[in-house]
């Protein structure tokens, strides 16, 4: 059973993230999915969290300033 869900804005991110994540091994206690966008893996996550799973948001800010990051994870953690 997997005891965490990762969720990625997009397919791509899942690619890279699966590749890095299987050096990790055996930490298997783990099932990755992808979303279509920023706004859809907030969703998925607001959706596990009501389940009571142990969710792992991974996001890009799309930006560099740092007051626009910073307002993102806010919003994220709100």
């Amino acid at each position: 059973m997997n005891n965490t869900i990762i969720i990625t804005e997009g397919k791509f991110d899942l690619m890279i993230l699966s590749k890095i994540l299987k050096h990790f091994e055996p930490i298997k206690s783990y099932k990755i999915e992808s979303a279509e966008g920023y706004s859809s893996a907030l969703s998925k996550a607001k959706s596990y969290l009501s389940l009571n799973k142990k969710v792992l948001l991974i996001t890009d800010s799309d930006s560099i300033i740092e007051t626009e990051i910073k307002e993102r994870i806010q919003f994220i953690n709100s």
